[in-house]
């Protein structure tokens, strides 16, 4: 089980990755999380920051999308201005919604990044679907009740990983 929670690489945040090493290992796709991954919860736009960011990842050839648990609506909004197709409501980390979006793209898990600020979502998601696992730090202090649950439970694997890379990828 404690395979399937740890991340292959640790950062504080998506601005800290090395993407030109991710490329060189076939890495071409980038799914992100959105609550304090790529914006902070409670933040319903992109700041220009992770704007900046997204023209850089496309114009090193990256595709990238938005893959949320969080509603339509507040997914819709972000992708709109971030210019991005973003997918909401997956209940992670359960992986159906997950494997759908996979088999619609025609892609393989081993081309794709999943870039998450939760253990128990998005790293047991990505690592079950055999992506490459990404952990950031949370972008925000603040978070949902659920959410905070999840935190302190996860705090006790997050003091075992190390910044980096946590295992071989």
């Amino acid at each position: 089980m404690m395979e399937q929670l740890t991340p292959h690489f640790c950062t504080t945040s998506i601005y800290d990755l090395p993407f030109s090493e991710f490329w060189e290992k076939g890495y071409r796709i980038l799914f992100c999380d959105l609550d304090n991954t790529v914006s902070a919860f409670d933040q319903p736009l992109p700041e220009e920051r992770f704007l900046n960011w997204v023209v850089e990842r496309k114009n090193e050839g990256w595709e990238i999308y938005i893959l949320s648990n969080n509603g339509k609506e507040r997914v819709e909004k972000f992708c709109r201005v971030a210019n991005l197709t973003g997918f909401s409501n997956l209940y992670k980390p359960l992986r159906f919604r997950t494997d759908q979006i996979v088999k619609e793209m025609g892609e393989s898990p081993d081309r794709i990044v999943f870039i998450g600020d939760q253990v128990f979502t998005d790293v047991w998601l990505a690592n079950q679907m055999g992506f490459l696992s990404v952990l950031v730090d949370p972008v925000a202090k603040g978070d949902l009740l659920k959410t905070k649950i999840n935190r302190k439970m996860e705090g006790f694997l997050r003091k075992g990983f190390t910044y980096g890379k946590n295992k071989s990828w």
